[in-house]
């Protein structure tokens, strides 16, 4: 059974923002599959979401690692620069 993603109404930090982003983009990620990619557990994927569960150190990188470097790990203790469905300015360098 997929999880659904719980999105409060105040985005907690830029690395959720940026992680719900992702998410919905990708046609094959979900939170389950986030959660195996980095290693954790879905539900610690939803708190994640949700600001109660603020990743650090292996957590962070492992996060970044499964999204392809869209999360950077100082993304999680930055405000959000939007809201949830807001576009995500790319970090990449032409």
């Amino acid at each position: 059974m997929m999880m659904k993603m719980h999105l409060g109404a105040v985005v907690p930090n830029e690395g959720a923002r940026r992680l719900a982003a992702w998410t919905l983009t990708k046609a094959s990620a979900s939170i389950e599959a986030v959660a195996a990619a980095a290693g954790i557990e879905a539900t610690t994927v939803d708190r994640i979401l949700t600001g109660d569960v603020i990743p650090a150190g292996d957590m962070a990188h492992r996060l970044w690692l499964a999204t392809d470097g869209t999360i950077d790990r100082r993304d999680w203790r930055t405000e959000a620069h939007g809201w949830w469905f807001d576009a995500i300015p790319s970090r990449r360098v032409h």
